[in-house]
């Protein structure tokens, strides 16, 4: 076997499993000052995710998170915290808003000014079910 096509079925073997893994992915529009972070996942019965939203936030800024659920089996259900952290490495974490989704293709956003130094959202499933969800966060500098 030549080495392209070495390295070829080892590219489609690792291109498999990342594709199959929760992604989170971010971004920061300098000219903005405006972070934005997607994840999307998939919650069986209740398991919980936990997502660490990176950036260490050492300014005043606004927050929206929404939460778009979609059933593939069962009912959805899924419980959706934010907490924060004033605590560089993130301990320490407390409670600043909780909502819940409980409709096929149901969406819940949840809109606050950040106090702490970094966020994290957890969304659990409560009951028998398999969702997929999308959240997607956004931090604005706010200038005031």
């Amino acid at each position: 076997m030549n080495t392209f096509l070495k390295f070829f079925s080892g590219f489609a073997i690792i291109s498999t499993i990342v594709i199959s893994i929760a992604t989170t992915k971010g971004a920061y529009d300098e000219a903005y000052e405006i972070y934005r972070y997607v994840s999307t996942d998939t919650i069986t019965n209740t398991e919980s995710d936990t997502i660490l939203l990176t950036p260490n936030l050492f300014s005043f800024f606004k927050a929206n998170h929404t939460v778009y659920a979609d059933e593939l089996t069962g009912t959805v259900d899924l419980d959706i915290t934010v907490q924060e952290s004033n605590n560089v490495d993130g301990g320490e974490w407390y409670t600043v808003q909780t909502d819940s989704i409980a409709t096929d293709l149901g969406t819940v956003s949840l809109t606050s000014d950040v106090y702490g130094i970094k966020r994290r959202v957890i969304i659990t499933g409560v009951g028998t079910q398999s969702s997929t969800y999308v959240l997607r966060s956004v931090f604005k500098k706010d200038y005031n």
